[in-house]
């Protein structure tokens, strides 16, 4: 007979197969790794919260091979983007570094014709743990 409200191993197994599926379904639902090339070194930082951000690049920096991951941002997401990267540096992973900021000014098409110039920022993040070995 089997107790009631315990599951056996082989449901627990599924189960976090499932929890697995869900999470990384979630990631591209949320759509904070890099859309075009699924890439997930880039993170496009935008209008959701902060902490959105900082889990997809935990999740980048534990996917990528060489420890690094680039933060992009345009406009009024500069500061949010600039917020992640000392998030991450401080509270989450001690040893995360910034190797590179590069800003720019990008110009962009008004509906009226004409251009208009967008600020933009990107920020490279490195695990100096995973470049050490």
């Amino acid at each position: 007979m089997k107790r009631v409200g315990r599951r056996s191993k082989k449901e627990r197994r599924n189960r976090s197969a499932w929890n697995t599926k869900k999470l990384k379904a979630l990631m591209r639902y949320k759509g904070v790794c890099d859309c075009m090339t699924r890439n997930p070194n880039i993170v496009y930082v935008g209008s959701k919260p902060p902490m959105n951000y900082v889990m997809a690049l935990m999740q980048g920096l534990s996917m990528s091979d060489s420890g690094e991951v680039v933060l992009k941002a345009r406009g009024r997401a500069i500061s949010t983007a600039v917020d992640v990267a000392e998030i991450c540096r401080r509270r989450f992973m001690t040893n995360l570094q910034v190797s590179r900021i590069s800003i720019d000014t990008e110009e962009l098409e008004v509906e009226g014709g004409g251009t208009k110039g967008v600020s933009s920022i990107e920020i490279v993040l490195t695990d100096t743990s995973k470049k050490a070995k």
